[in-house]
């Protein structure tokens, strides 16, 4: 959020002291996706991501499930 804050003031300070057509063109698109990141970022922020939540809606791996992710990324070599 610091970033998007400070690309903003960057912009107002453009605006202000003059810029030509085509950057303030640009400077209005890169508002319109700061806009789409601050909201995407705050929906984030929203939800509740806990263990405990995640474990009420059913939706926290168990150990095995856990186990056969982790054997699947680094396979267990058996040595005698």
């Amino acid at each position: 959020m610091g970033y998007s804050d400070a690309i903003s003031e960057l912009i107002d300070f453009r605006k202000i002291n003059g810029a030509s057509d085509t950057v303030l063109r640009n400077l209005s698109s890169t508002e319109l996706y700061l806009k789409r990141a601050r909201r995407t970022v705050a929906k984030m922020m929203r939800l509740d991501l806990d263990i405990e939540t995640l474990d009420a809606r059913g939706r926290w791996a168990t150990m095995e499930e856990l186990l056969e992710v982790v054997t699947f990324i680094y396979p267990v070599t058996k040595t005698l």
